[in-house]
């Protein structure tokens, strides 16, 4: 689904988005014309990232279509700096069976992904950065994923 300018979206990918996140479709449609919710591009424009907090869905949260329904990458959580960790993961990741942690470096923070068989590394809003793409896929065992 390439969208360029104002090119209507899809009513079809509306309604699909609209359903998986339990919204209604006129939402979807006017997050959309906001840019609140907006496509990559090149070769990353099956992403979309949402550009503001909404509802539920952090800032820099990223989806895409698979297999009929939508994979979401979540964003960054809102959590205050953990000085003891045990606590701090059992108060805001409670329901996980899984969580990474890292440790805060000078840099920025990325997300290092699998979307449609590809390894991508995601800044905390939303975009993808194309330097720590190609050095994940060289430094990283991907085993891991």
């Amino acid at each position: 689904m390439s969208r360029e300018g104002n090119e209507e979206i899809d009513p079809q990918f509306i309604a699909r988005l609209a359903s998986f996140l339990g919204f209604d479709k006129e939402r979807v449609q006017h997050l959309f014309e906001k840019n609140y919710l907006a496509q990559n591009w090149g070769k990353y424009e099956y992403l979309f990232r949402f550009d503001k907090e909404i509802s539920h869905i952090e800032r820099g949260t990223v989806l895409y279509e698979k297999d009929g329904s939508f994979e979401i990458i979540m964003g960054f959580p809102k959590i205050r700096r953990a000085m003891v960790l045990d606590p701090t993961i059992k108060k805001h990741f409670s329901g996980l069976e899984k969580v990474a942690v890292e440790e805060k470096m000078n840099g920025y923070n990325v997300r290092i992904a699998i979307a449609k068989d590809e390894i991508i590394a995601i800044t905390r809003s939303g975009y993808i950065c194309p330097y720590t793409t190609q050095k994940a896929k060289e430094k990283l065992n991907l085993k891991f994923f």
